[in-house]
């Protein structure tokens, strides 16, 4: 009776994962769906390189970017801009921290 339990108590759990599995990928699709949508409806920014100090800046005018590098939210402001603009990290990073010092220095 007691090996029984255990069985269905393993069962339980095994299905309560695979609950928990399909539930996620349910989610990841929606937000998947979602992005998709946004960018469809939300035109890609044009940037256009300059130099500056050495490593190439893209000029976007982004009040949302902007906004997040006032906020000292400067992480998001680094995410967006490479969302917006397809490039890497790093690149994404010294355009923002070029930003945030020409902000402060104005």
């Amino acid at each position: 009776m007691l090996a029984f339990l255990g069985g269905l108590m393993v069962l339980a759990v095994f299905l309560l994962g695979m609950f928990v599995m399909v539930l996620t990928f349910l989610g990841a699709r929606e937000q998947r769906q979602a992005r998709r949508k946004l960018e469809q409806t939300q035109p890609r920014v044009e940037s256009k390189p300059t130099k500056t100090s050495g490593a190439v800046l893209r000029q976007v005018a982004d009040r949302e970017i902007e906004l997040e590098i006032r906020n000292g939210r400067v992480l998001n402001a680094i995410r967006l801009y490479q969302e917006k603009t397809g490039v890497n990290a790093k690149e994404a990073r010294d355009v923002v921290e070029a930003w945030r010092d020409r902000l402060s220095a104005s």
